[in-house]
């Protein structure tokens, strides 16, 4: 439970300051709140990424991926299915397989995949969170 609370506490925090996130950071619909971020692998520290098995590198990036019931005047984290996927300048698709982490009542989605210095990636997540019907499709760009 630590090694978990750890990461997401380190996610939220990198989610929050570093110039790798952007302005678009969530998108609220009328029932979810959905939290993303993608950064480079090597911003996480080297034991945090031993323990979850994810490969610290400049050439790799992770995608985190949190949605969050809303529930009156607060919020439930929900299990949701997701497909992630994104593609470079000269047509490249780069699919995301997702791994979901929880434990107690937080539920975290990442993946990573490989990418070149200076590459441009256009994103799209679909996400359906537990219960609904839709997809919610989200769509942004990062040079990395």
């Amino acid at each position: 439970m630590r090694k978990l609370l750890s990461l997401i506490t380190v996610l939220c925090c990198l989610m929050a300051t570093t110039t790798w996130a952007s302005v678009e950071q969530s998108r609220e619909t009328d029932t979810h709140s959905i939290y993303y971020n993608v950064l480079p692998t090597s911003a996480l520290p080297e034991a945090m990424a031993r323990a979850y098995g994810i490969t610290r590198s400049e050439t790799r990036v992770m995608l985190n991926i949190a949605v969050h019931r809303k529930d009156g005047d607060g919020a439930v984290p929900v299990e949701a299915e997701i497909e992630a996927q994104a593609v470079n300048l000269p047509g490249q698709l780069k699919r995301f397989r997702m791994r979901k982490l929880s434990e107690d009542e937080a539920i975290y989605y990442i993946g990573e995949i490989g990418i070149s210095r200076g590459e441009n990636l256009n994103f799209e997540l679909r996400i359906t969170p537990q219960g609904e019907d839709d997809a919610e499709v989200i769509r942004f760009r990062r040079t990395f």
